[in-house]
């Protein structure tokens, strides 16, 4: 597999840099997140899991992308009840690295979803 452009903290790409943002509102170390892609290549040359249909005939990009980073890891604080309101405590941290296919609109003026 070839890497495409990195997204350190500064993705290259728009729908990079729409990724980012929608981590940022829900992970506090977003921002130690790397965004790599678009990826091509790979074994048979196309996404992982990608669309068994035309979606340029529909007017749709379809890219993967790569984002690893470390997560963090807690532990619990107390026992945990049968409410489901548990408290829990920062443990440590994991390193990943997984991928995400991105279906989106070829003209970014039709899309609502990453703006």
């Amino acid at each position: 597999m070839s890497a495409g452009k990195e997204a350190a903290l500064a993705p290259a790409t728009p729908t990079a840099r729409a990724l980012r943002s929608r981590f940022e509102g829900f992970l506090e170390d977003a921002k130690t997140i790397k965004i790599t892609g678009p990826i091509h290549g790979g074994t048979h040359g196309w996404p992982y899991a990608a669309a068994i249909v035309d979606l340029a005939d529909q007017g749709y990009i379809e890219e993967e992308y790569f984002f690893e980073g470390a997560a963090p890891s807690y532990r619990p604080v107390g026992d945990f009840g049968i409410d489901g309101r548990w408290t829990a405590e920062r443990a440590g941290e994991t390193v990943f690295k997984t991928r995400a296919v991105v279906r989106r609109p070829r003209d970014p003026a039709a899309s609502t979803a990453l703006s």
